[in-house]
């Protein structure tokens, strides 16, 4: 089965997670930085109600699709893995969106194209991942050029991933706090979000082309 890192071409939509009043338990997180924080129970998420995406990224870095295409991948046989409906934050009712999510993790990859490090935790090494990207320059009309991300893993089972659609990779992106201090509020990096061919095939089918795909490499 072929896997594919999804990347959002637009501009991340409505807020999720840790500021939201999300639990997570740190019981596998990193102790220092709180990466790999686990969600516990539903995403709780606001400024989503005027949004008319099918599919889109957080400015947290959660992955959304809406109930109407969570009904189709229903249909289709794709959801193996019982995606959850999020929450509103204030009311605590649930919304009409369904939280791309998994638990399930790919070993840290052997190299990481497209991406750079910066401010990383010394102690789990996990986070602080960015995409990397080429500066453009706006009054000579030379637009920002983003490089795709590239995985390329040695040696990996995929076999130990067979029938599964959604993956999250080992490295995290942007930077975590565990703690709230001075003007750092908490906050855990979120890993990369990886589909099967068949997730990347049927979100394609939507048209909206926001969505970039890069394929992993196995070798």
């Amino acid at each position: 089965m072929e896997y594919f890192v999804v990347t959002y071409l637009d501009k991340p939509m409505g807020l999720s997670g840790e500021n939201c009043g999300t639990r997570y338990a740190l019981d596998d997180a990193c102790d220092v930085c709180g990466t790999g924080a686990r969600l516990v129970g539903h995403l709780k998420c606001k400024g989503l109600k005027n949004i008319k995406r099918d599919v889109f990224e957080t400015l947290s870095g959660d992955w959304l699709i809406s109930e109407k295409l969570y009904n189709q991948f229903l249909k289709e046989n794709l959801d193996k893995i019982n995606l959850k409906n999020v929450f509103d934050y204030k009311t605590n009712e649930p919304l009409p969106f369904f939280n791309l999510h998994t638990e399930l993790f790919l070993p840290k990859a052997t190299s990481a194209g497209g991406l750079v490090i910066e401010g990383q935790c010394m102690h789990c090494k996990r986070n602080g991942y960015f995409t990397k990207a080429i500066i453009g320059d706006l009054a000579r009309g030379i637009p920002t050029k983003i490089i795709p991300t590239s995985l390329v893993y040695k040696g990996l089972d995929s076999s130990k991933f067979k029938g599964v659609h959604i993956l999250n990779s080992w490295e995290h992106m942007g930077l975590s706090n565990r703690v709230a201090k001075g003007i750092n509020v908490i906050r855990y990096a979120r890993p990369l979000l990886v589909v099967s061919g068949g997730i990347k095939l049927f979100l394609e089918k939507q048209g909206n082309g926001k969505l970039g795909f890069e394929p992993l490499t196995i070798v």
